[in-house]
């Protein structure tokens, strides 16, 4: 007789099994493992495997026997991998929307994608054709940009992924970098001095690849040289440069602290820095040196404030002081070096007060100073080691007090601003001949055929205006096919894109910048490019002091801005910090122009002028600095000696990446 017991026992055991099973067979298939009894042509991989039976065959499916070469193959992703950020959602093969946010610091995105099936399929990225497995370098403009991934087989069925991928939402600040040898009114990264780079801007901080040069023009440092004693404080207002360089890691460190061979005080080295590569372009619009044309005497100091230019050249991490520049007709109070810059082999050099009256290039001079303040701009070349003047410009239309001398220089095109030029014109290439708006500032743009310059075109803003509130072409930069004019003394309380230029209301110096676009040789204003807060935290913000540009960005600087706002996205509506300054960046596509984010330092307060000097690396690296009063040396100082204001204007530059 059976024992009800052990027959209940049996049952259990039987009813357990069944049940492991049948978990499993679940188990089994949730994982991609699929057990007997399913059907052929179902999707598979190295890490999927196939129902009893079935084997997993190059077109990504499973089938008991070889299907040959006429069935589909399987058009999903197997894995699909990016080489900066991080995907989200994290990769499904059966999802296909996916998102990455980037830092400015992304000019390129690799992705790499493997389809499910080894044969029998088409791999695009891009609308171009892709190997799986192997990274495809995708370009990146700054904002959104959606990229496809597209998978087909020869039944011409397909699917397809979507990367977008939002270059500059991850932006964030990285370094806070202070001079080795910080002191009060040193001006690190500042300019001539606070006023002076507002109402007339200089280019204070650049920067090449991996290298950034900050110019300090109030650094009374007293040997002069490479790398000498920084804390010998005999000459006030002699200036410096500093070096810094970005490690594999991607830390900044100094790498040179430079002086001309010959330094005197208030000769304000530094003012403006240009860099390229290994060529460094520094100016001392305040040296006082009778001395003309290349490497010439520095010791007769009897033209006060003539102004000169230094280069210098870096092999390995060694640098040198490779030329001495002067203008072929060097005078006093020229102030030749406010403006420089390098392009490749060729040197620009500004001379705002130059007073000749000659109009055109390379006109004689013969001594004559009939129209003072006309300015000019000189263009030297260099072959092997050695510097001669190649050029000497002038405006077609220059005028006494014009001003002209705002240099900015790529490959074989020159563009300089003259921010009191008086015509009234309006738009590209009017007539430059009447005087009726004085000051209104105008830019000109010239172009190298050979050894030749010639001048091609005339720029004005749409809505010139008197006096103190003009200074269009005070800053330019020029990228490809647009050039992008400040006017930071403009008075227009419109906000945004293409407002009302007419509204006054904002009062002086809350500034303005131009966008002109050149569609096949033609050019044309795009763009009257106002703050967002025009009417409230940037009324005096004298915005367009500074303009850097890369691909579709626009990076604009107001330095007297007002808000207290601090870091990116900080609130911009009050006026509780004067003169803390602030940037606005801006994307065009397709000639729309939009802001995207408005920017404070981390530690901005009032009269920091942060954005009064500007730079973009080719790679989007932002550099921006500020009349920041820490007494903090070096990189990235606590958060404690950065806010410890106990030296006045010594100067910091800030990285965003």
């Amino acid at each position: 007789m059976v024992d009800p017991h052990d027959m209940n026992r049996t049952i259990e055991i039987a009813l357990v099994a069944a049940l492991a099973a049948l978990l499993s067979a679940f188990a089994l298939t949730q994982s991609g493992c699929y057990g007997p009894d399913f059907a052929e042509g179902l999707p598979c991989s190295p890490t999927m495997g196939c129902p009893e039976g079935q084997m997993c065959f190059s077109d990504g499916r499973c089938y008991s026997e070889d299907p040959g070469d006429n069935t589909p193959a399987v058009t999903t992703l197997a894995s699909l991998e990016i080489s900066l950020g991080t995907l989200e959602p994290a990769f499904d093969p059966a999802v296909t929307e996916y998102t990455v946010d980037l830092g400015l610091r992304a000019p390129e995105l690799g992705i790499t994608a493997t389809p499910l099936a080894s044969e029998g399929v088409e791999l695009a990225i891009a609308s171009a054709s892709a190997t799986p497995g192997e990274a495809s370098a995708q370009p990146l403009l700054f904002g959104p940009q959606s990229i496809a991934i597209t998978v087909t087989n020869i039944a011409d069925e397909s699917t397809t992924y979507t990367i977008t991928a939002d270059r500059g939402a991850a932006m964030a600040f990285t370094s806070y970098i202070k001079a080795s040898n910080a002191e009060a009114g040193d001006l690190f990264g500042m300019g001539d001095s606070n006023i002076a780079c507002l109402d007339n801007p200089c280019r204070p901080i650049a920067i090449s690849g991996d290298t950034i040069a900050v110019g300090a023009p109030g650094e009374a440092g007293g040997l002069g040289g490479i790398n000498g004693a920084e804390n010998n404080n005999n000459e006030p207002g002699a200036g410096a440069v500093y070096v810094f360089v970005r490690g594999s890691d991607g830390s900044w460190s100094q790498q040179a602290y430079i002086k001309p061979a010959r330094i005197d005080p208030d000769d304000n080295f530094g003012t403006s820095v240009a860099l390229d590569g290994d060529t460094l372009v520094v100016g001392a619009p305040n040296e006082d040196s009778i001395a003309t044309t290349i490497d010439g005497s520095d010791s007769d100091n009897n033209a006060t404030d003539a102004g000169a230019a230094f280069v210098f050249v870096r092999s390995g991490a060694e640098w040198t002081q490779q030329a001495y520049l002067k203008p072929f007709n060097t005078d006093a109070g020229d102030r030749f070096g406010y403006s420089v810059a390098v392009s490749g082999e060729t040197v620009a050099v500004g001379a705002p007060r130059e007073a000749s009256a000659g109009r055109g290039i390379n006109q004689p001079v013969e001594d004559d100073d009939t129209a003072s303040s006309a300015g000019a701009a000189y263009v030297f070349v260099r072959n092997g080691a050695s510097w001669s003047q190649q050029a000497y410009i002038k405006a077609s239309n220059a005028d006494q007090g014009d001003q002209f001398h705002q240099v900015f220089l790529v490959g074989e095109t020159l563009v300089v601003g003259a921010p009191q030029e008086g015509s009234g014109s309006t738009g590209v290439n009017g007539d430059p001949n009447n005087n009726d708006v004085p000051g209104a500032g105008a830019a000109y743009l010239f172009e190298r055929n050979g050894v030749a310059w010639t001048q091609t075109n005339y720029f004005k803003a749409s809505n010139p205006a008197d006096g103190a509130i003009g200074t269009f072409g005070g800053q330019i930069s020029f990228a490809g096919d647009l050039l992008v004019v400040g006017r930071p003394l403009e008075t227009s309380a419109g906000a945004g894109i293409n407002g009302d230029q007419t509204d006054t209301s904002g009062g002086e110096h809350v500034g303005a910048a131009y966008a002109f676009r050149n569609d096949g040789g033609t050019w044309a204003q795009e763009a009257y490019v106002k703050p967002s807060n025009s009417k409230s935290g940037a009324a005096q913000a004298y915005f367009g002091a500074q303009i850097a540009l890369l691909q579709n960005l626009a990076v604009i600087s107001g330095p007297q801005e007002r808000s207290d706002g601090q870091g990116i996205g900080a609130e911009e509506t009050n006026q509780r910090a004067g003169a803390s300054g602030a940037l606005y960046l801006f994307h065009n596509r397709d000639g729309a122009w939009s802001q995207e984010s408005y920017i404070k330092t981390p530690n901005s307060e009032t009269s920091d002028r942060s954005g009064i000097g500007l730079a973009l690396g080719s790679d989007g690296t932002l550099v921006i600095s500020s009349g920041d009063d820490s007494s903090a040396t070096g990189v990235n100082a606590s958060q404690q000696d950065q806010l410890d204001n106990s030296a006045i204007d010594s100067g910091a530059v800030f990285i965003i990446e």
